[in-house]
């Protein structure tokens, strides 16, 4: 008798992520020392509502598509210990991430653990997770940009479905035997509803021309940080980066940034108050880290766009899939390239605007979070349903019934 065919279902996903904050406390208790006191959920609900990440809407999405799903931040560690707390948990202090992350997944019990990155989940209880927890049908990994060593692969050879944003690492996944899917990274459109509509905000609190991000966490940085260091000599940009030292360097070994220069790095931004500094950016700038390659798709170019900020970035191999060249998006290809598209976009700022504005169109009609879910919860289908077949075959030819 043929096998009845296999039906798409709902399922139980937890998703497991960094919050991605150096002082997670500082920023969650900066407004409000009482919420140190709260419940889990009330200060977890109130994380999440900073828009820090794309957390929120990765859980919205999914719920939308009728799955159940538990959002967990494993090193978001007063929200965390708060938790553990509740439920009396006695943890080893040498090891209370993990301790109080497994806690969580027995709690849950989810048929499909997601990972937004491989080492959120401690070695350890990699290799062990599914015998801990036998509810788990399929380890999910994204994986963002990150250099392809054998350590990596290995690692990303774990996972049952396996998600990648950087071509160059799902190139290099593929040539390792894996089967990688290639997901880019995405805007959040609820963002728009906590910052003020582009006709209220005031001429004079616009900035020229800033980078927000990341610079200082790792060597593959180093182009990006060679770039921001030129255009800081030049006074032209200002950057929101966290990591530069008290030596005035970027990172260690980083270049220098010399003089009165250091007065246009800031201190990086977080959540809502990152995207409002780059609403009032008429020019962002973006440069991807050295791993990405020839190809471009870092979460910046979705987040500059969203909110309304015309995108000056670097050029890459697979640009026209995502954004047109000079009509959504500004390329340079080089420091002297920058430095006039910059000069031009500013002293032309009806053309500057437009270029914004369908940038935004574009990102807000195919780059949002909840259009990657969709690719994502299909391709998760399409693996329980064949963990599904796969256990229906073993209990093929033994007395009593098949599993439904």
């Amino acid at each position: 008798m043929a096998d009845a065919p296999l039906r798409h279902r709902n399922y139980r996903i937890m998703r497991v992520s960094s919050c991605g904050v150096e002082d997670p406390a500082a920023l969650l208790y900066r407004d409000d020392e009482g919420l140190r006191c709260a419940s889990y959920s009330e200060q977890l609900r109130n994380w999440l509502e900073r828009k820090t990440s794309c957390d929120e809407a990765f859980t919205r999405a999914m719920k939308s598509r009728g799955h159940e799903v538990r959002e967990v931040l494993f090193d978001l560690e007063p929200v965390q210990r708060t938790w553990a707390w509740e439920r009396g948990l006695d943890v080893d202090e040498r090891d209370w991430k993990s301790q109080v992350l497994l806690h969580q997944i027995i709690d849950f019990k989810p048929e499909v653990l997601f990972l937004q990155g491989f080492d959120v989940l401690p070695a350890p209880l990699r290799l062990t997770i599914k015998k801990r927890v036998p509810t788990i049908d399929l380890v999910v990994i994204q994986q963002g940009p990150r250099e392809a060593t054998p350590t990596v692969l290995r690692e990303l050879s774990r996972a049952d479905v396996l998600f990648v944003s950087s071509p160059v690492l799902a190139r290099a996944c593929r040539k390792a035997g894996l089967e990688p899917h290639l997901v880019h990274e995405a805007f959040d459109p609820s963002v728009l509803c906590e910052l003020p509509a582009p006709s209220k905000i005031d001429a004079d609190a616009l900035l020229d021309f800033t980078f927000l991000g990341t610079t200082g966490e790792r060597a593959d940085h180093a182009r990006r940080e060679s770039y921001l260091a030129r255009l800081i000599d030049d006074e032209s940009i200002e950057v929101y980066a966290r990591q530069l030292t008290a030596a005035g360097r970027i990172r260690r070994g980083g270049p220098v940034l010399g003089g009165s220069a250091n007065t246009r790095v800031h201190p990086a931004l977080y959540g809502l108050d990152y995207f409002a500094v780059m609403q009032r950016s008429r020019i962002s700038f973006n440069v991807h880290c050295d791993s990405a390659g020839s190809y471009v798709g870092n979460r910046r170019m979705f987040e500059a766009t969203g909110v309304g900020s015309c995108l000056l970035t670097d050029r890459g191999a697979n640009l026209s899939d995502l954004f047109e060249d000079g009509r959504e998006v500004v390329t340079f290809s080089g420091i002297d390239d920058a430095r006039e598209k910059v000069r031009y976009l500013l002293d032309h700022e009806n053309e500057r605007r437009a270029i914004a504005e369908a940038g935004r169109a574009r990102t807000l009609s195919e780059h949002t979070v909840a259009k990657r879910v969709a690719v994502i919860d299909e391709w998760i289908q399409q693996g329980l349903a064949a963990r599904r077949k796969a256990t229906r075959t073993r209990w093929r030819g033994l007395p009593g019934s098949l599993p439904t």
